[in-house]
């Protein structure tokens, strides 16, 4: 599509995959809510991570008073994505939507990555925390 488009095209994929991401982690969010669950970072791991040990992921996270550090290990999506030369699009598609996906959960709670498995790195660091103090969350 960039190849045909231009560059605007993918401009037009990475705010689609963002709102979608955002709005599927909203409803996640209200789900947790009506089940008398909390959205916090905990719930975020819940609803994000641990389904995600079926599907080939490994990964450990610790809390602390801080947030929650994860350390991701294995990533079945970034070993296809290399295998095809794909990283770029691999991010988009797959880890791009990580921030949204916290603003959509919980708009306290943010994320701060450093490393990635799709960049190349040993492992992906995931570090969630809250922005601002937790309000009814």
């Amino acid at each position: 599509m960039v190849d045909h488009f231009g560059e605007e095209a993918e401009e037009v994929i990475k705010r689609f995959l963002k709102n979608g991401a955002r709005d599927w982690a909203a409803g996640a969010a209200q789900a947790d809510i009506r089940a008398n669950n909390r959205n916090d970072i905990q719930g975020l791991m819940n609803f994000l991570w641990e389904p995600l040990r079926q599907e080939g992921f490994e990964f450990t996270y610790d809390r602390n008073e801080r947030g929650c550090q994860l350390k991701v290990t294995r990533c079945p999506v970034a070993e296809i994505a290399k295998g095809l030369k794909l990283e770029k699009w691999g991010f988009i598609f797959y880890c791009m939507g990580d921030e949204s996906i916290c603003e959509g959960y919980n708009p306290a709670i943010a994320l701060k990555r450093t490393k990635m498995l799709m960049d190349g790195d040993e492992y992906c660091d995931h570090f969630y925390y809250y922005q601002q103090h937790p309000k009814d969350t």
